[in-house]
C-alpha cells in the first residue's frame, strides 16, 4: 500500500515538501560530517571577541526576552487553550469523531518531539550551550577555578563550569565530571525551535491562499526563532536544524500511523 494513497499524502505540494526536506536533511548531515566545526564558524559571526558579548543579549534585548519567555512559558498555555476550544467545538459538530481524532493528533504531535524528544536528546547528548564553552570564555581556566572554590564553599550554590566544544551528533561525557545538572546548560537540541516547528500541523489542514500565507508566516517565525537562539549563544546552528527536522519527520510519521489505522483527521 502506497504511503501517498491517503488524501493528505496525495496532495502534490506535500509530497514535494517531504522529498525536499529529506534531501535538505541529508545535505545538512553530509556537510556536518565534512565540516564538524561548522557550528563554531556560524556562532563566531554572532560573538564579539573584543567585548566578549553575543550579538543579542537576552537579558537586555526586549524582543529576545519576550520571545524566550513566550516559547518557554506561555506557548503551551496557548496550545492548551486552543486545543480546549477545538474540543469544545467538537460537541457542536456532526462529525464529532473526526474532530476528536484531530485533537488527538495535535496532542501527540505537540507532545512527542517538542517535549519527549527534546528531553531525551538533552539527557543523552548533554551538549554544552555555546555561551558556556571555552571558545567564548577566553579566561575559562580562571572561571573554572573560581567556580570550584565557590562550590566547595557552598554546596547549594549553582555554579557553571566552562566546557569544551562538542561537535554535532556527538555525546558529551563532561557532565560525568562536572556539574551540569538541569536543562539550562544542555544545548542539543533546541526546544524553542521544535515547539515552533510543530505549528506546521495547523498549516497542513489549510487550503488555497490561506495555506500560502500561513506557510510564509510560519517559516519567517521559524527562521526568527533560530536567529534568536543562535545570536544569544543559547544554541548552535545544528541544534536548531536537527530539532526542526526531527519535529517535521515525526509529525509525518504520526500522520502515517493514523492513516495505517484508518483514523480520519482530515
Amino acid at each position: 500500500m502506497s504511503l501517498f494513497q491517503h488524501n493528505f499524502f496525495d496532495e502534490y505540494p506535500h509530497k514535494c515538501e517531504l522529498v525536499f526536506m529529506i534531501l535538505l536533511a541529508f545535505i545538512s548531515i553530509t556537510i556536518y560530517q565534512i565540516v564538524p566545526n561548522l557550528d563554531l564558524v556560524v556562532s563566531n559571526y554572532f560573538f564579539n571577541f573584543d567585548t566578549q558579548t553575543w550579538f543579542i543579549n537576552e537579558d537586555t534585548n526586549i524582543f529576545a526576552k519576550v520571545h524566550s519567555q513566550v516559547f518557554s512559558k506561555y506557548l503551551y498555555l496557548f496550545i492548551a487553550v486552543l486545543l480546549g476550544l477545538i474540543f469544545i467545538y467538537s460537541f457542536f459538530d456532526k462529525d464529532i469523531k473526526r474532530k476528536r481524532n484531530k485533537l488527538l493528533f495535535y496532542l501527540i504531535a505537540f507532545g512527542l518531539s517538542p517535549v519527549i524528544f527534546t528531553a531525551v536528546s538533552k539527557y543523552y547528548y548533554q551538549r554544552p550551550r555555546p555561551y558556556i564553552i571555552q571558545q567564548y570564555n577566553p579566561d575559562y581556566q580562571q572561571q573554572n577555578q573560581q567556580n570550584q572554590q565557590n562550590q566547595s564553599q557552598s554546596k547549594n550554590q549553582n555554579t557553571k563550569h566552562i566546557f569544551e566544544y562538542v561537535p554535532a551528533f556527538e555525546t558529551s561525557k563532561q557532565c560525568e565530571i562536572h556539574n551540569c545538572s538541569g536543562r539550562d546548560t544542555k544545548s542539543f537540541f533546541s526546544g524553542h525551535t521544535s515547539r515552533m516547528a510543530a505549528f506546521i500541523i495547523f498549516i497542513w489542514f489549510l487550503t488555497g491562499s490561506a495555506r500560502f500565507i500561513a506557510y510564509n508566516i510560519f517559516y519567517a517565525l521559524l527562521l526568527l526563532t533560530m536567529f534568536f537562539r543562535i545570536s544569544t549563544g543559547n544554541h548552535f546552528l545544528s541544534d536548531c536544524l536537527v530539532s526542526f527536522y526531527i519535529t517535521y519527520f515525526s509529525i509525518w510519521l504520526i500522520q502515517f500511523i493514523f492513516y495505517k489505522f484508518n483514523i480520519n483527521i482530515k
